[in-house]
C-alpha cells in the first residue's frame, strides 16, 4: 500500500457523509487563503463545526491511516461531495485560539500527524532518524484502539527506512510481547537511548 500512496498525484481521504454545516465550513475554510470573510460571520462557528462534526470522526484514531496521510504528496479530505486540501484543514485547526486547541484532544492528534508528514521526506533515507520517528509515532499514537495490538507496530513500518522494515518484519505468528520487545530493542540499538523504558507501565 505504501507504494500506491507514494505514487499517487492526489489522495482523497473520505470521511463519510456530510451536513449542510460541514459543507459551508469546508468550502469557506478552503477560501480563507483569499478572504477572511465567512458565511457564518465568525471563525468560532467554524471551530464548532470542525470540532464536533469533522475531527471527532473515527478516522483520526485509526492506526493504519497514518501511512495514507504521510505518504501522499497531496492529500485531500472529503465529507459528502465537498473536499479540501489537508493543509487547509490543518491551517484552520492549528492556528485557532489556544483555548480551542487545548479543549479538544484531536487538535493535538492532528498536530502530531501533520508534523510526522512534514518530517517524513527529510528522514526516510536516514536509518537512525527513521527509527526515531517510529518511536515518536508510537509515543504520539499511544492509546489508540487497534483490533490487534501488533498493528501499532506493523501499521507504521511503511514509514520507516528499508533497513528498519527488514529488522522488524511483519510476522503475526509472534506474540504481542515479542513484537514489542523486538521493536524496543531496535529503537534502543539505533538511537542508543534508553528513554523508551520510561514508557513501561508494568514490570
Amino acid at each position: 500500500m505504501s507504494s500506491i500512496y507514494s505514487l499517487a498525484h492526489h489522495t482523497i481521504i473520505f470521511f463519510g457523509d456530510s451536513t449542510l454545516e460541514i459543507d459551508v465550513a469546508l468550502k469557506s475554510i478552503s477560501q480563507m487563503t483569499r478572504s477572511e470573510s465567512s458565511a457564518f460571520g465568525g471563525r468560532e462557528q467554524f471551530d464548532q463545526v470542525i470540532k464536533e462534526q469533522v475531527i471527532s470522526r473515527p478516522w483520526f484514531s485509526r492506526v493504519w491511516i497514518l501511512q495514507e496521510l504521510v505518504l501522499s504528496s497531496n492529500p485531500w479530505i472529503q465529507a459528502g461531495s465537498i473536499r479540501i486540501r489537508w493543509k487547509y484543514l490543518c491551517r484552520h485547526t492549528l492556528t485557532g485560539s489556544a483555548n480551542y486547541q487545548s479543549s479538544h484532544p484531536n487538535c493535538q492528534r492532528i498536530q502530531g500527524m501533520n508534523n510526522i508528514k512534514i518530517k517524513y521526506q527529510q528522514l526516510i533515507d536516514e536509518t537512525d532518524s527513521s527509527i526515531q520517528m517510529l518511536f515518536d509515532i508510537l509515543k504520539y499514537r499511544r492509546g489508540l484502539g487497534v483490533t490487534d495490538p501488533r498493528d501499532m507496530i506493523y501499521g507504521h513500518l511503511g514509514l520507516c527506512a528499508p533497513i528498519v522494515r527488514s529488522s522488524l518484519s511483519i510476522d503475526y505468528s509472534l506474540s504481542v510481547s515479542r513484537v514489542y520487545q523486538e521493536a524496543a530493542s531496535q529503537i534502543v540499538a539505533f538511537t542508543k537511548n534508553l528513554s523508551i523504558l520510561s514508557y513501561v507501565e508494568q514490570i
